[in-house]
């Protein structure tokens, strides 16, 4: 490993990528390490990796969701992932241009990859029957919980989507 001596510290060629990388980061520059030019390659490797058991299993756990559906609701996410990038490709289909297609649209792609997302943990959850409700409490979908536990999975990986399709954009205030 090189070296670069200072009198102070010493750092290593690591040490210097990183802050490379924070600096070209505060300046608002997407730093993808894909590529800019490739946006497709780090949104299948979010579809592929999103449903982290360790992350999914803390949201349902934050959210009283009984312990016994955990391994059920990780199990049908899974099985679930293979078929993100197909239902991605559905929504588009029929769109002129394919804002999948190459050059990207990363707005769209960013909230239509987000929206399957919830759509996947959504269909999980009601497989496994954690969102009907009992005479004690009321469905998980009528109190926002679902969503909530679903932006908590989010909020933990969303340097992914930063890093794929740049910064979300500010919506403008009417």
């Amino acid at each position: 490993m090189k070296v670069l001596h200072n009198s102070r510290k010493m750092w290593t060629l690591c040490d210097m990528k990183r802050l490379i990388y924070l600096l070209l980061l505060s300046f608002g520059l997407n730093v993808s390490s894909y590529g800019d030019d490739d946006p497709s390659r780090c949104m299948a490797e979010i579809e592929q990796t999103f449903f982290q058991n360790d992350l999914v299993t803390t949201a349902l756990s934050y959210f009283n969701i009984p312990q016994g559906l955990w391994v059920p609701i990780n199990s049908s996410l899974q099985q679930r992932v293979p078929q993100i990038a197909q239902r991605m490709k559905k929504k588009t289909r029929m769109m002129v241009p394919d804002p999948l297609e190459y050059p990207m649209n990363t707005d769209w792609a960013r909230k239509a990859l987000k929206d399957t997302l919830f759509d996947v943990f959504r269909e999980a959850l009601m497989d496994n029957q954690a969102i009907g409700g009992t005479a004690y409490s009321p469905p998980l979908a009528e109190t926002g919980v679902m969503q909530n536990m679903f932006n908590y999975i989010y909020e933990k990986q969303k340097y992914k989507f930063i890093q794929c399709f740049g910064p979300e954009k500010q919506k403008e205030k009417q």
